[in-house]
């Protein structure tokens, strides 16, 4: 479990530290306004603005239902009411799923991306590694990141704790975009791999800079392992400052490792 928290950990802190945009990425979980909803602004439709995951606007939209009178995509009939959420992918627009394993709202089938030049996100988010992010409250409460591994950090099932790039290195919860239908997440600028499994008591979100292979990294970089045994590793540029172990793990072939048997960085 520490392998494993290690590698998350240092994969999001690499993405962080990257670049100076604080994240939360969108089409995390349920958040009350606009932009909260799934990641990219315009997708799917949906009944508050932002659409996504269809999590603004409140919690019950009271709106009689029935056979002959459906309920807007992101609700579902209960009781004679519409309310937000869903209990199969009907009750979600075309391009969008239900996620019935984690928190009952739809998600888009697609996860959308953005570029630093484009216009995709939401007024209230930025571009970051190619995802649409809210920058976290300042009034946030702080967590724990040494629990990230284990799922227990204090934040939902849609967030992780990471450390801010604030010279006090704010512990903060971070949302992350849902995964895809079929468990993926696009690539983006600095790798992405769908938590199916590899963070307990969290959601199938996409966990920014990890990888289980290759794969899940952009063209020409590697999928670098603190240790043998770690489930999950960091996408690594393989330029300079990029973890290392061996030559091959740099494109200027020199590893410098200043401890012995421990990873080092390319120069």
């Amino acid at each position: 479990m520490r392998s494993m928290t290690r590698a998350v950990v240092m994969g999001l802190v690499t993405g962080l530290l990257a670049c100076d945009v604080r994240v939360d990425v969108g089409d995390g979980g349920m958040t009350s306004g606009s932009g909260g909803g799934a990641a990219g602004a315009g997708a799917g439709g949906g009944a508050q603005s932002g659409g996504g995951s269809t999590g603004g606007g409140g919690a019950t939209l009271l709106l009689g239902c029935n056979a002959a009178m459906p309920c807007p995509s992101g609700q579902f009939c209960f009781n004679g009411l519409c309310a937000l959420g869903c209990q199969s992918n009907a009750n979600c627009a075309a391009d969008q799923y239900c996620d019935t394993m984690f928190d009952r709202l739809c998600h888009n089938k697609v996860v959308p991306t953005c570029t630093a030049t484009s216009n995709t996100c939401s007024s209230t988010q930025r571009c970051f590694n190619g995802f649409c992010s809210t920058p976290p409250p300042q009034t946030a409460m702080q967590c724990n990141p040494k629990g990230v591994g284990s799922g227990m950090d204090g934040c939902d099932r849609n967030s992780l704790c990471i450390e801010d790039d604030s010279p006090a290195k704010t512990p903060r919860c971070y949302t992350f975009p849902a995964c895809a239908a079929d468990k993926t997440c696009p690539v983006g600028l600095g790798g992405a791999v769908c938590n199916d499994g590899l963070v307990p008591n969290k959601a199938h979100i996409c966990l920014l800079n990890a990888c289980r292979t290759v794969a899940n990294c952009p063209a020409n970089w590697a999928c670098f392992r603190f240790t043998a045994n770690d489930v999950v590793g960091v996408c690594s540029s393989k330029g300079t400052g990029a973890p290392c172990s061996s030559a091959a793990d740099c494109t200027s072939g020199n590893c410098s490792a200043l401890v012995p048997g421990l990873p080092g960085l390319c120069l």
